[in-house]
């Protein structure tokens, strides 16, 4: 498996390739955010735990 960049290097690969802010987010588990969307695209990575998310419709999951 690859190593992911630390956050700072990743933050500023993102910054040169055109995103406005880079962010990190911890949640607390068994977090539930509300559904919503974003008028801008959206990356994310993540480093620790479980993800579910749906995108266009579709429910999408993420490991680690």
């Amino acid at each position: 498996m690859d190593r992911l960049p630390d956050f700072e290097s990743y933050r500023a690969d993102a910054l040169a390739r055109g995103y406005d802010e880079v962010l990190e987010r911890r949640w607390a588990p068994g977090k539930v955010t509300s559904t919503h969307s974003h008028p801008f695209e959206v990356a994310a990575v993540l480093v620790q735990g479980e993800m579910f998310f749906s995108a266009q419709r579709q429910v999408k999951d993420g490991a680690i």
